[in-house]
């Protein structure tokens, strides 16, 4: 779709070389990215980051780092989890962006705009409603059937499961089956509702640096 666009991965894994492997990047860094920052300052016109600065250490620095790394006028798009969707409260520990451990960090807009102002970016369009992901009630049933009936297959676990503990887990299978699909319903059901009422699971900004 944009065939003159350079594409550069940044992974801390081998995806990026992976990524690069593939042909979807031409350029592929691993590493933790404020580290890279002197060999790669003032280097793009664009930086994406979706869903990378919740499993961060600190978000700030991340910002920062972005700021260091854009040209004059170059672009900055993230999405995050939405820590203030009603559904968090709603579903409680059930609500899967919490995703403890994973996620480290989680930031409301308010927040994040304020961030990046203070490492000289400015805020051009909030979007609240277009990354809602309906996946809440079906996560929450996922999260709930695993609690109460198990998995049979953890690494923590020596030996293998009981015969109970199978059965346990099958009839845990059966009785969630339902509840699956009644959940998968009242997601899509509920999706626009959702995302114009402060039940989004996530959002995204744009902003510009100078």
């Amino acid at each position: 779709m944009l065939p003159e666009t350079d594409f550069h991965g940044l992974d801390m894994s081998e995806g990026a070389e992976i990524a690069k492997a593939n042909g979807w990047v031409s350029q592929a860094h691993t590493g933790i990215f404020p580290e890279m920052v002197a060999e790669l300052s003032e280097t793009y016109d664009a930086i994406s980051m979706f869903h990378y600065m919740e499993h961060t250490l600190d978000p700030k620095v991340e910002l920062a780092a972005a700021a260091e790394v854009l040209l004059p006028g170059g672009h900055l798009v993230i999405e995050l989890p939405n820590p203030e969707s009603r559904w968090g409260r709603v579903l409680g520990k059930y609500w899967v962006p919490w995703l403890q451990p994973q996620h480290l960090n989680l930031m409301p807009i308010d927040n994040l705009c304020r961030a990046a102002e203070e490492v000289g970016l400015r805020t051009v369009e909030r979007q609240t409603e277009e990354p809602h992901w309906p996946i809440d009630v079906l996560g929450a049933v996922a999260m709930w059937s695993e609690r109460w009936f198990g998995n049979t297959d953890v690494p923590w676990k020596s030996g293998p499961p009981s015969k109970l503990r199978n059965l346990w887990h099958k009839v845990g299978v059966l009785v969630s089956i339902p509840l699956y699909l009644a959940a998968g319903v009242i997601d899509k059901a509920t999706a626009s509702y959702a995302s114009k009422h402060g039940y989004s699971n996530a959002y995204r900004v744009l902003f510009q640096k100078g």
